[in-house]
């Protein structure tokens, strides 16, 4: 979809469901939450990870804080973005450059869900949770990605809790 046809989409300016139409800055704002979100769980998941070294095997905890040192540089990329975003009117396509250039900056999301996938779970209930709430992390980041490399705005703007899209059994023993 593209800028225009988000910003001019008759179902969500009809909808009051969204409680406002269609507002770039709106939507910068929301995909900026929703990805620091993600990061910033994955990230605490971590810091919780690194009391648990006995109970993770090495392998795994290597390639977990190999991915944390990219999602502190993907944080900091963000909050340059961030800091330079300004004021532009609801309806600047600058905000769409600028949605874009969050996506360029997770562009790994893909495959840090695919490294993480491919881990083995510990046998260690605390450990074993930690690791499946960073693979849903990734995996919500990984749909956030998708939607903005492909310019699907109005899937951004109308999914409350990407959480709820993914389709897996992680919360089941």
């Amino acid at each position: 979809m593209q800028w225009d046809e988000f910003l001019n989409d008759h179902d969500l300016n009809a909808e009051k469901e969204y409680h406002r139409p269609p507002d770039g800055e709106y939507l910068f704002k929301k995909v900026v939450h929703d990805v620091l979100e993600c990061l910033s769980s994955y990230r605490a998941d971590m810091e919780i990870a690194a009391t648990l070294t006995n109970d993770i095997p090495a392998i795994t905890f290597r390639v977990l804080n190999e991915w944390n040192n990219v999602v502190e540089r993907w944080l900091a990329g963000i909050a340059s973005i961030v800091e330079q975003a300004g004021k532009h009117p609801p309806e600047s396509p600058e905000w769409a450059r600028m949605i874009a250039a969050i996506g360029d900056i997770v562009e790994g999301a893909p495959a840090f869900k695919a490294e993480l996938e491919s881990l083995s779970l510990p046998s260690e209930e605390t450990a074993k949770q930690i690791i499946q709430i960073a693979k849903r992390q990734t995996a919500k980041l990984d749909l956030l990605w998708q939607d903005i490399h492909t310019h699907h705005y109005k899937r951004l703007w109308t999914v409350f809790q990407y959480g709820d899209l993914i389709e897996d059994d992680w919360r089941t023993p």
